[in-house]
């Protein structure tokens, strides 16, 4: 049976009569590390071997259970408002061995998912991260960047937690990135992708991917639309029901005026092409881009322009967009109810958005 006492603010442990010096686990199976010199009790951060392990400094309430002052913590753990992992078991990692409740550093996996943990006393963002701290933001790692979510995100219909990092396309502050979903030869799982192109984005030297606004023929273009609208959340049928009606007015052209001269412009022919020229120009965008059209059509869907219900096709557009109807049935709902035209009845569209679905679609 171990006995605690307090002499002159600080803790020791004796177990019969007899002072405990080093590791201890009580009869709850909580360690507590008393000082080999003098067997007081230690709190807060404690290198042992090389090796850094966190006592609790005061009676905290933690995973639904209480910790003790001096108890070793394990798992994560908030200090200073910064987290931390101390292994929760014995972990072989990187050729070495890591023991419970030894803080971590470097990758780690935990159910799934990675963190990264810096392995050094770092500047970033005009803070001080201390080593073993976990990392979130923008993040260089051996001279790649990788993105560690910096609150909890839901996306793709997954919830990823603060620190977790990234994969696939990610857009902050209105910019898209891609960060790789595998490791191959020449990448790493997470790092970000520069000086390519993926799924008909030009990345540059930044990672800020862009649409291909001058791709190099129908197939590329519609791959481009394709690509911004499902990470808009659009479905497949909804986006091919509108690349049928796309090409029915402009053969999937951004920077095409109307044959004829009947005043129409772009991708789905906004009649009068100041539409799309006046707002392109208060955005600061070229009007003429793949890229531009496609973020008026995703503003027109946000703020009730351009498309609206009709007897025989009632459906709004948000219905429209979220709709699963085969896309030849969608693309006489976007003829009727966005292009509008005098003659609306137009069956090669639906042929087209039937044939894109099964191009482009899953």
């Amino acid at each position: 049976m171990l006995e605690w006492k307090q002499i002159n603010g600080s803790w020791y442990c004796y177990k019969d009569g007899t002072i405990v010096k080093g590791w201890i686990q009580d009869e709850n199976k909580r360690w507590y590390y008393l000082n080999p010199a003098n067997g007081m009790m230690a709190t807060g951060w404690t290198q042992i071997d090389s090796r850094w392990y966190y006592s609790y400094t005061e009676k905290t309430e933690k995973d639904g259970d209480t910790h003790y002052v001096g108890e070793m913590a394990t798992g994560w753990t908030q200090i200073d408002s910064r987290w931390y992992y101390l292994y929760t078991e014995k972990t072989e990692k990187d050729g070495d061995t890591h023991y419970v409740g030894e803080m971590a550093t470097g990758w780690i996996q935990l159910d799934s998912r990675w963190y990264y943990l810096y392995t050094k006393t770092t500047e970033k963002d005009s803070d001080t991260h201390y080593r073993g701290e976990m990392a979130t933001g923008w993040t260089q790692i051996d001279a790649k960047w990788y993105y560690l979510y910096i609150e909890t995100r839901e996306k793709d219909g997954n919830t990823h937690y603060r620190g977790e990092m990234a994969t696939g396309w990610i857009q902050l502050d209105s910019i898209w990135y891609y960060l790789y979903t595998e490791t191959a030869d020449s990448h790493y799982k997470g790092e970000m992708a520069v000086n390519t192109t993926i799924d008909g984005w030009i990345i540059d030297s930044s990672g800020v991917a862009t649409l291909n606004s001058q791709p190099g023929n129908i197939t590329d273009t519609a791959r481009c639309i394709y690509s911004f609208f499902v990470k808009k959340g659009w479905t497949s049928n909804s986006i091919c029901a509108m690349l049928g009606n796309m090409q029915g007015e402009s053969g999937i052209v951004a920077d095409m005026n109307e044959v004829g001269g009947g005043g129409g412009y772009g991708l789905v022919q906004w009649t009068p092409k100041s539409i799309i020229t006046n707002w392109a120009n208060q955005n600061g965008l070229d009007y003429r881009t793949v890229d531009t059209q496609c973020k008026r059509i995703q503003w027109e869907l946000e703020n009730g322009q351009q498309f609206f219900a009709t007897r025989a096709y009632p459906m709004n557009f948000r219905q429209f967009t979220q709709s699963t109807a085969d896309p030849t049935y969608l693309a006489k709902v976007f003829i009727n109810n966005y292009e509008r035209p005098y003659n609306p009845n137009q069956p090669q569209r639906g042929v087209w958005a039937e044939n894109w679905y099964n191009t482009l679609a899953d």
